[in-house]
């Protein structure tokens, strides 16, 4: 297929400002405690929502595995489902030096499946899907879900230096 240099640049500038995220992102403070985080009523419905859309997601992936390689269905449904377990499993990531016992097994199990889930469809994805639009959709909606959840669960909108 070929590339063109719209096409190239977007890639480009979509690798750039995931690049700068760490740099221009909010910094977290070091005393972050994961569980009173999650426990906040707003990050409980986030948390919730996330869950909910990434099952709906993955069985409109199932639905639509064996459309046509141009599918809009099947590029968002996988797009989605990708980018949502991403965003899960970096938060689920956050909590692994701030448990112990029980609750850092649990991290561990919640963490291998999603993994396997991620690593199915995004191997799937670039597989069935036209690489040339799935890169940067899954690439836009997993920034856009990594905001909202910032946001929602983590309090990054607390500690950002200059808001919008």
């Amino acid at each position: 297929k070929f590339y063109s240099k719209s096409m190239r640049m977007g890639t480009l500038i979509l690798i750039c400002a995931v690049a700068e995220l760490g740099e221009i992102g909010p910094k977290e403070p070091a005393d972050i405690d994961p569980l009173v985080q999650l426990a906040r009523p707003l990050a409980k419905v986030w948390t919730f929502f996330l869950v909910i859309c990434t099952g709906i997601t993955f069985a409109l992936a199932l639905k639509h595995f064996h459309d046509a390689q141009e599918s809009w269905n099947k590029l968002c449904s996988f797009a989605l489902v990708v980018s949502l377990t991403t965003v899960i499993g970096s938060s689920i990531s956050k909590c692994f030096g701030l448990l112990s016992g029980g609750p850092l097994g649990l991290a561990y199990c919640l963490y291998f499946l999603d993994g396997l889930l991620c690593m199915f469809f995004t191997v799937q994805a670039n597989q069935r899907c036209d690489v040339s639009l799935y890169i940067p959709a899954q690439l836009s909606t997993q920034l856009v879900i990594n905001m909202f959840t910032g946001f929602f669960v983590w309090g990054d909108a607390a500690y950002i230096d200059r808001p919008v």
